[in-house]
């Protein structure tokens, strides 16, 4: 019974996630066309990967995203990833691995993110896709300078925690200090679960 919890539950978020990754509009579209492709019967994973990959293709110009290949990933491993970011030099380092211990698996992860130059935490579409096990970026490409925080994972929309390095801890808790409700009550509440976070 409680593996049908956690199965369930997860399948929840899942979806919940992606269709905060594909925006509401496209996952609707894809839901659509998938119960129109199994008639309403008993579907597979990969029925809803097509029927999502219709809409994607439909919606987004020159998307590269492909569907099954990023789903499947969550539907076919357990668990779910831990993120961390630091900052290294003038670069951003996202790894992952997965929480609270693995066996080398890797996810495609949609990672938001909030800055201090761009304190959005109403854009719940991907920055980036992290599908290895590390990434680098730019300070340029993420837009944080100098002691600018970075937040991510807004308002909750991945299925992920996350780690920060201390001096980006630093960083958010001196952005508190100047405006304490610049970063979303969500994030703020979870920001202080993951404090806990090794």
């Amino acid at each position: 019974e409680r593996c049908n919890f956690v199965a369930y539950g997860k399948a929840g978020t899942l979806l919940a996630m992606f269709r905060n990754a594909l925006t509401p509009e496209t996952f609707h579209e894809g839901r659509k066309y998938y119960l129109t492709d199994v008639n309403y019967n008993a579907g597979e994973p990969e029925d809803l990967f097509r029927g999502l990959q219709k809409a994607y293709d439909e919606d987004t110009i020159a998307g590269t995203l492909r569907i099954a290949n990023v789903m499947s990933t969550w539907v076919y491993q357990a668990g779910y990833p831990l993120i961390s970011v630091e900052r290294s030099g003038a670069k951003f380092v996202f790894k992952q691995e997965r929480y609270p211990s693995g066996n080398g698996e890797l996810y495609s992860v949609p990672i938001t993110f909030a800055t201090t130059q761009n304190p959005n935490f109403n854009k719940k579409t991907p920055n980036l896709w992290l599908r290895d096990e590390s990434m680098d970026m730019s300070e340029f490409s993420v837009g944080a300078w100098g002691n600018d925080w970075i937040v991510l994972n807004v308002q909750q929309s991945g299925f992920y925690r996350v780690s920060y390095s201390a001096n980006l801890w630093m960083t958010i808790r001196d952005g508190l200090k100047v405006n304490p409700d610049v970063i979303h009550l969500t994030n703020r509440r979870v920001l202080q679960e993951e404090l806990n976070i090794g």
